[in-house]
């Protein structure tokens, strides 16, 4: 009866958690689906809890507990693993034009589409705006481990995600 509980309860966590995520991306039909299933099996899961001894039930608590802990956790990274490749947009500021023209030139070579534009840092001073368009999660890799590692320091950037 334990098991049982902890896969009812996991799955309904995971749906409600997965509901969520489904809300976010305006997918409704797919989120009330998850929604619907997730309410079944907390029915389950109650009527297991409110047929069970008193001494079961702090036993019953705990189950619960660590099934909630890892149907919350785990669906996420699971839906990351699955999802397929999306759009993202970095926009860098380099901190001079030598170190924006380094960067752009090094992300072409690995056949990143790349856009460049003079513009004019806080100081006044000319430097390059590059933006940088990621279609898949290891060209995502690529470009940050460019400006976070290669050339630490030397840019400002926010990324923006097109789905």
């Amino acid at each position: 009866m334990i098991i049982i509980t902890f896969f009812l309860k996991f799955f309904d966590c995971a749906l409600s958690t997965i509901k969520n995520v489904f809300l976010i991306k305006e997918k409704y039909l797919l989120s009330s689906i998850c929604n619907s299933l997730s309410a079944m099996l907390f029915i389950f899961v109650a009527d297991i809890m409110a047929n069970s001894t008193s001494e079961d039930k702090w036993i019953i608590a705990l189950i619960v507990f660590f099934a909630n802990l890892t149907g919350s956790y785990f669906p996420p990274k699971f839906l990351d693993k699955i999802e397929s490749d999306r759009l993202f947009i970095y926009i860098m500021t380099a901190d001079c034009l030598e170190n924006g023209f380094a960067l752009a030139d090094t992300l072409r070579e690995l056949n990143i589409p790349v856009e460049t534009t003079i513009v004019y840092n806080d100081k006044l001073q000319k430097t390059l705006s590059v933006t940088a368009y990621s279609k898949t999660k290891e060209q995502s890799n690529i470009i940050v481990y460019h400006v976070n590692k290669k050339y630490e320091g030397h840019f400002k950037y926010h990324v923006v995600h097109i789905d």
